[in-house]
């Protein structure tokens, strides 16, 4: 909050860190910057909603945010939603144990280690969509980390698709009816 005087002054709490121009005319509102490090995680760009674009994990990325609540949000996983107090700092539910950094001034999400072997395909390559990339899936299966959330398995432009869950406990969900796949319950995915 903010008053205005007569004279078109602006005047708020000097305690407000991140906000400057007391008695004079221009209200400047810079933020607290907060360090968000998404390198462990295979998607190639997350973002914190409602507040930014989508922006590079391969990077630590150094936000500038007011006091509030947002998300942690990658392409087709479950927003990790969090806070920054009027220090600076982030907190967010200690049962997410793929992100770390609450009572600091960074937000680290490493998301969950899982094993997708892909090995039996015949194609060069698959991607969880719309979260990763091409993962090459030859000559060692793809070990990527991942939020949870609902994603279609790819395997090459015209290969074998199907929809998967992977539960926050990090494991693997889909229909038990398909054939060729199996760890449906474990951390391991094998398609063939």
């Amino acid at each position: 909050p903010f008053t205005v005087g007569a004279d078109g002054r602006v005047d708020f709490d000097p305690q407000i860190g991140y906000a400057s121009g007391r008695g004079t005319t221009t209200l400047a509102v810079q933020g607290l910057p907060v360090t968000v490090d998404a390198t462990s995680l295979t998607a190639q760009a997350f973002s914190i909603a409602p507040a930014t674009g989508w922006l590079n994990s391969r990077t630590s990325q150094v936000v500038r945010l007011l006091p509030g609540r947002y998300s942690f949000t990658v392409a087709g996983s479950t927003p990790v939603p969090f806070t920054v107090g009027a220090d600076g700092r982030v907190d967010f539910d200690p049962q997410i144990g793929y992100a770390s950094g609450r009572g600091t001034t960074t937000l680290a999400v490493q998301g969950l280690p899982v094993t997708i072997d892909a090995t039996a395909l015949t194609c060069q390559a698959f991607a969880l969509s719309p979260t990763t990339g091409w993962i090459p899936a030859h000559p060692a299966a793809g070990q990527p980390r991942l939020l949870p959330g609902s994603f279609t398995f790819v395997s090459c432009p015209a290969g074998r698709t199907f929809p998967l869950v992977l539960t926050p406990a990090g494991t693997f969900d889909y229909n038990p009816g398909l054939t060729g796949v199996s760890g449906r319950g474990t951390s391991t995915l094998v398609v063939g």
